[in-house]
């Protein structure tokens, strides 16, 4: 099992060092000299990816001027509200792409790397860590009033944990570990001002998909038939990737701080999930050998009620229309 409190002792007096030394290479200004921001604007990191695009759409909709944050600008929705700004994400690119979005009154913090397997900690660490440490140093030093949303993962819960606020996080993968001190750092350096949404998985058509959902999804879409192992009777509460606005456009309006926990109020197994998946698009669903004896648990995050969400099976016939 991975250790989270060793891995923790481990990289944190490294991180906290790395984030200073990087954060000198930032300049801050003194307190008056800092600009402004108000407005409706706002910054989305990650804009090209799996939810930065639907959080650019969403917003640049609702009237917003949207600053989209990505590697790759053409993979940035072209719309007159959106202005597309290459990042390199280095703490000098964080640098200069804070500068081109003055006028964002909020940013959301979208951009990540999602990997459940293990090897790969160090990228890891430099993506969700590092560089979510910087982005908030250089937040305080260069913004005032502005609010910055980041978006974090129920995996900062490792197994067999349930999802809660009133637990402390346990981690026990990489990727989990990263988000958790990615999380602990935005809201070192930005108290108040920060906003901490812990995800539950988050499905929908996915160009290269990590969760199971997506990857059925995926399958499907290419006439294959979908496989799962074991009885898949795990119960899950993903949120759509076309509810994730709603929930962000709320804890922005509502002016939320601290952690809440994001996912739908519909419930379902894993095989009532592929099921579904496999009926809508004409394959068949296989069931296979488990790979892990263990008994499948579930991981159902608690919401209150009142929560926006859609049923799976429409949210998946209105992902079916928009492929």
């Amino acid at each position: 099992m991975y250790c989270c409190r060793e891995t923790c002792r481990r990289v944190s007096g490294v991180l906290t060092s790395r984030v200073a030394a990087l954060a000198t290479q930032m300049h801050r200004p003194d307190e008056e000299q800092r600009p402004p921001m108000a407005g409706t604007g706002m910054a989305i990191t990650g804009a090209g990816g799996f939810v930065g695009r639907r959080l650019v759409r969403h917003f640049a909709r609702k009237g917003w001027r949207v600053f989209a944050l990505t590697s790759d600008p053409s993979r940035v929705l072209r719309a007159e509200r959106v202005t597309a700004i290459r990042c390199d994400w280095s703490p000098q690119g964080l640098a200069a792409a804070l500068g081109q979005a003055r006028e964002a009154s909020v940013w959301v913090h979208a951009a990540a790397r999602v990997d459940f397997g293990s090897g790969n900690e160090v990228e890891l660490y430099e993506a969700n860590t590092v560089l979510s440490g910087c982005l908030a140093r250089l937040f305080d030093s260069e913004t005032t009033g502005a609010r910055l949303v980041y978006l974090s993962t129920v995996s900062v819960y490792g197994n067999p944990q349930t999802p809660s606020l009133e637990i402390a996080p346990r981690p026990d993968t990489a990727y989990g570990t990263s988000k958790l001190l990615g999380e602990r750092l935005c809201q070192a350096f930005l108290g108040t001002r920060c906003l901490v949404l812990r995800l539950a998985g988050v499905w929908g058509l996915e160009e290269r998909p990590k969760l199971f959902v997506n990857r059925c999804i995926g399958e499907a879409l290419q006439g294959r038939d979908i496989a799962i192992r074991g009885p898949g009777l795990g119960k899950r509460n993903y949120v759509w990737a076309g509810d994730l606005p709603a929930w962000v456009e709320r804890g922005v309006s509502e002016e939320w701080s601290g952690v809440r926990l994001v996912a739908s109020p519909y419930t379902y197994t894993l095989m009532e999930l592929g099921k579904i998946v496999a009926d809508r698009f004409g394959v068949e669903l296989r069931i296979g050998e488990p790979r892990d004896p263990a008994p499948e648990h579930d991981v159902i995050v608690p919401v209150p009620p009142g929560v926006p969400g859609t049923d799976f099976r429409a949210a998946l016939a209105l992902e079916a229309e928009t492929r």
